[in-house]
């Protein structure tokens, strides 16, 4: 029976296969290699509420770390090659090229089935278009969980902190381990991220049993900031969700709807909105520029390659040009969204439209 559900790639001399959508437990994103399974990096939960949710989700302790804002990557040695896999389970060719600059390298001579789960953030990321306040140029990488090849689940988490802590690997902010009883400190922490500008925080069950999410109003605000120039390439519900969080997250802080945040909230809608007005009339186009270094003209042409060939529906990719700059190659790009060009260009030309 063919299995539909199973994509077989190749990068240069190695042969995968991605597992397309879920099957079972085994979820979209799982990677194959010589009959040995890289899992997927699963879905969690979000709380709204942070008080009420903490203490019915976890039943004793729990650790909190930093929620990083960029893309997610699964590292793992396969062979000779220590490669990154995106979270839907493609190679990453940006990722795996630049990874002896992000990390040392050396765990994995020590543990060569051992499988890093990380972020990757900054302005000069091929996939995401925003960022932490605290990586100003190229890209950082944040280690947050491990697992090993082969097997399900994640490492205990004291044990993915030994790890990192022995071979230096860069990681999330750890802000400790704390009970649902701690709400109280643990909301003067959100606030702290929220002010600093960072996304929000993770909790993770001490016995691996659960992991949830929490975002922060900054994070609510700078996602309808970056969607807002496509506006309607995102569902309603898109903006519902983070306009929700947001209304929650302020009631959570004790926090009065003031005029500064009101400012702020129209100027994530309209800003973005107003920019890709500009951008049709100048341009015929609506678009997001990408500017992103490598060490070796393969890897970036091998970027360009898997660029278009994710080009679909939502998005288009029009490369810019490949240059040498320094000791880096570096690649320029735009991503175009069809939807809301072809409506903005519709209407400037006077369409109708109807609601």
């Amino acid at each position: 029976m063919e299995r539909s559900y199973i994509e077989t790639l190749q990068w240069r001399h190695l042969r995968y296969d991605r597992w397309t959508d879920d099957q079972g437990d085994i979820p979209r994103g799982t990677v194959s290699w010589q009959g040995r399974l890289l899992y997927g990096y699963p879905r969690i939960g979000r709380i709204l509420n942070l008080r009420v949710g903490l203490d019915e989700q976890f039943g004793g302790a729990f650790w909190v770390e930093e929620k990083v804002d960029g893309f997610n990557v699964r590292i793992a040695r396969l062979g000779e090659d220590v490669v990154a896999f995106t979270r839907g389970g493609f190679l990453c060719p940006f990722t795996t090229d630049r990874l002896p600059d992000l990390m040392p390298m050396d765990i994995f001579a020590e543990a060569p089935d051992l499988v890093l789960c990380a972020e990757v953030a900054g302005p000069e990321s091929p996939y995401a278009e925003a960022s932490p306040p605290y990586v100003q140029e190229d890209v950082r990488l944040f280690v947050f969980d491990m697992m090993r090849l082969g097997q399900p689940g994640f490492l205990p988490q004291r044990q993915v902190y030994e790890l990192a802590d022995a071979h230096g690997l860069p990681m999330v902010e750890r802000l400790g381990s704390w009970r649902a009883d701690d709400s109280e400190r643990i909301a003067e922490m959100l606030a702290r991220l929220d002010a600093e500008g960072k996304e929000g925080a993770v909790f993770k069950a001490v016995d691996g049993s659960r992991r949830i999410k929490y975002t922060t109003a900054h994070a609510s605000l700078e996602d309808i900031a970056v969607a807002a120039p496509q506006l309607n390439d995102f569902s309603a519900e898109y903006y519902i969700q983070r306009v929700l969080r947001l209304a929650l997250f302020l009631d959570e802080q004790g926090k009065q709807v003031d005029a500064d945040l009101e400012r702020q909230l129209g100027a994530a809608f309209l800003e973005g909105l107003e920019a890709s007005i500009e951008q049709l009339r100048a341009h015929g186009r609506v678009f997001h520029p990408y500017s992103c270094r490598f060490r070796s003209e393969r890897a970036a042409r091998e970027m360009m390659d898997h660029l278009v060939r994710l080009s679909g529906k939502r998005v288009n990719v029009r490369i810019h040009g490949l240059e040498r700059e320094g000791g880096f190659w570096r690649l320029s790009f735009e991503r175009q969204p069809p939807v809301m060009t072809g409506l903005l260009s519709h209407l400037l030309k006077g369409g109708e439209l109807f609601d």
